[in-house]
């Protein structure tokens, strides 16, 4: 399920993004699971589910928005499980 919300933003902030406006919902949806990621409450191999992206295509948006990548143990077992929900 997906749900749709309007958000209203200064045309500063749009500015200051640097993407444009077409690329805008998926730089938010970006920005939102990257910011979940950052918090531990979603591992790296989620984060790539949520964004459509292979897992090397995650770690280089990454490294591009110069996010560190944590993997730990836990991030391994969720990875697991993910890539067996994927591949079933």
């Amino acid at each position: 399920m997906a749900i749709t919300a309007q958000v209203t933003l200064p045309e500063e902030f749009v500015k200051l993004l640097g993407v444009p406006r077409h690329r805008l919902p998926r730089r938010i949806k970006e920005s939102l699971v990257l910011q979940l990621y950052v918090e531990e409450r979603i591992s790296a191999g989620k984060a790539a589910e949520l964004l459509g992206l292979r897992y090397s295509r995650f770690l280089n948006l990454l490294r591009t928005r110069k996010i560190a990548l944590r993997y730990q143990a836990r991030d391994l077992t969720a990875d697991v499980k993910t890539l067996r929900r994927v591949l079933a």
